[in-house]
């Protein structure tokens, strides 16, 4: 099932056209390579070793693995996923994971879901690797110095990839030799490979976007093909992310991280401008913008070579990338680590938090000194309020003679009132009692009914 004799897959040998004699003929396909270098013996015949890959000795057998670079060619494999085994048991579960495809789903724009398609593609970068899926996309240049992957560059379309597919079920022709351009024989894994790859993509799309996809490509597409009608489509959304992600850059600062440490802001602006350069028309001052993000930091030292740095990239932009801005950042904070001073290290925060945490504080200590100007007291730390009251109206918390005081001067809730201090009354006598005119007899009866009058006053009535 897993090697080209099990699949059943037709392996079209590479072949070369010539004229000879007025009449078309086809050559000969190209001798291959000795056998050592792409074969393994074993007991019952021999195992195709993959061009990209090797073969692992378990001890019976000789295991191939796929994936990794074009350009160099590893020694072992680095997960359990690239190996292609035998057993049908290994076999069907390695299947089974590849029809899983990636638990976060991607769907069409006019779908309501949550996943982040730079996130997706990460993700999709992530799984092809691990399960050697990943030589597919790797496209190399014409000289096999370089490789292009459409996972780090939004920008490369299928008519940029159908040459590379097209020499993978073909024969690919490699061109760093000192012989010149070799075509290497077809390699039935890359075959299989790029059928797997473009399941595992599939299976990863919502059903309704599986199904535009398929009605696109169609039903035999490969992997990057795909791949690359995913981003076509997602062109649109992937512009407002970018503009999304550089307003977010915009907006980091020194200042904003604790300890202003400068590789945890590092990594931030690395995450935006990770984004943002997956795209042609990203900011050409995408280095100043990136440097900025530094400007006014606490430690004077770091912050002088920060505006020197600033000053040389507004004279010239293009001579500094933003990966070499970080990089620079870097270095400066290693140098000047000991310089980083405990005001640095703990910034003080002028966030919302810290305002109303403060202004919340002093709410609080202006009503303690209220209440203890109104008669509290505190004792071992706990205040105690004394009671206060208008003696005239009851209100509390106010004392007598308020303003708005509803029944002022009557002290009708007077603590522990005590009664009014009033004069003695005259003591009375039968005697005669004189008077600048007559003599005025005071009886008991009189002095009962006349007791609020003085003694003046009472010889005047009786007059």
């Amino acid at each position: 099932m897993l090697t080209p004799n099990t699949m059943n897959l037709r392996m079209p040998a590479a072949t070369t056209s010539r004229r000879t004699g007025g009449l078309h003929t086809v050559a000969p396909p190209p001798r291959p390579p000795p056998a050592s270098a792409i074969t393994c013996t074993r007991a019952k015949g021999a195992v195709m070793e993959p061009h990209i890959g090797g073969l692992m000795y378990d001890g019976s057998i000789n295991e191939p693995w796929c994936g990794g670079t074009n350009l160099v060619k590893k020694a072992v494999p680095t997960h359990l996923g690239q190996h292609r085994p035998f057993k049908y048991g290994s076999s069907k579960a390695l299947m089974e994971e590849i029809r899983k495809g990636t638990v976060d789903k991607m769907g069409t724009n006019k779908e309501g879901h949550d996943c982040n398609f730079p996130l997706w593609m990460d993700m999709q970068e992530d799984a092809l690797i691990k399960l050697g899926l990943d030589t597919m996309f790797l496209m190399p240049n014409s000289n096999w110095t370089e490789e292009e992957c459409i996972f780090s560059n939004y920008e490369l379309k299928w008519v940029h990839y159908k040459g590379w597919v097209e020499q993978l079920k073909a024969g690919v022709i490699k061109g760093n030799s000192l012989m010149g351009p070799i075509q290497l024989p077809v390699c039935g894994y890359d075959l299989q490979n790029l059928e797997w790859s473009g399941a595992f993509i599939l299976a990863s799309l919502t059903d309704q976007f599986h199904l535009e996809i398929l009605q696109t490509c169609g039903i035999n597409a490969s992997g990057p093909e795909i791949m690359c009608t995913i981003v076509r489509k997602k062109m649109n959304v992937m512009r407002t992310i970018q503009r999304d992600y550089t307003n977010k850059l915009r907006k980091l600062h020194i200042s904003q991280v604790s300890g202003e440490h400068v590789p945890t802001l590092n990594n931030k602006i690395k995450e935006c401008c990770t984004v943002i350069c997956r795209l042609e028309n990203a900011p050409k001052d995408l280095s100043i913008i990136v440097l900025m993000c530094f400007l006014n930091a606490t430690v004077q030292i770091f912050a002088q070579e920060i505006h020197r740095l600033y000053i040389q990239l507004e004279t010239d932009v293009i001579q500094m990338t933003w990966l070499d801005v970080l990089e620079k950042t870097d270095t400066y904070y290693s140098l000047f680590s000991s310089f980083w001073t405990p005001t640095a290290i703990k910034p003080i925060s002028t966030n919302d938090g810290f305002a109303n945490l403060t202004k919340a504080q002093c709410t609080m200590v202006n009503k303690l000194i209220t209440k203890i100007k109104a008669g509290g007291t505190i004792t071992n730390g706990t205040l105690t309020q004394g009671k206060i009251s208008c003696w005239d109206c009851g209100k509390n918390d106010v004392k007598k003679g308020h303003p708005g005081c509803a029944t002022p001067g009557t002290n009708k809730f007077r603590p522990m009132q005590k009664p009014k201090a009033t004069t003695a009354a005259p003591a009375v006598n039968t005697a005669m009692t004189t008077t600048n005119t007559r003599p005025v007899r005071v009886t008991p009866a009189c002095a009962n009914g006349h007791m609020h009058v003085n003694a003046q006053m009472h010889a005047h009535m009786h007059r």
